[in-house]
């Protein structure tokens, strides 16, 4: 997520200046708070008899949230709306989906379970 802060920063600042900086860092700290808590979620209903609701949680933490936020700071926030927050929002959660998604499988032991299967 450092890697994403920086380039999205970079682009951000060459284009905007420090109004650019600041909306990668809301952009990233958005995904990035989102996907710990669908982790978290992920990770405390695993191997109970609600790991399918815990999961079903997570989806919507790691995906509704970070909709919402960027379309309330895209229409209430003038600043940010003109510095690209949803454009930026966008790299921001797909390399937060990707390492909260890898994180969880291997929080719920995802390659044992297949090696015991076959």
């Amino acid at each position: 997520m450092l890697a994403t802060l920086a380039a999205l920063a970079a682009w951000g600042s060459s284009s905007h200046g420090s109004t650019g900086i600041w909306t990668a860092v809301i952009a990233v700290s958005v995904c990035w708070i989102c996907s710990t808590a669908a982790l978290v979620v992920s990770g405390l209903m695993a191997n109970t008899p609600l790991a399918v609701q815990g999961q079903l949680v997570s989806i919507l933490l790691r995906t509704a949230l970070p909709l919402m936020a960027a379309i309330f700071l895209e229409q209430q926030v003038p600043m940010l709306a003109a510095a690209g927050i949803f454009g930026m929002m966008v790299p921001a959660y797909l390399v937060s989906l990707v390492t909260e998604t890898l994180l969880a499988v291997w929080l719920a032991g995802g390659t044992r379970s297949v090696a015991k299967a076959s």
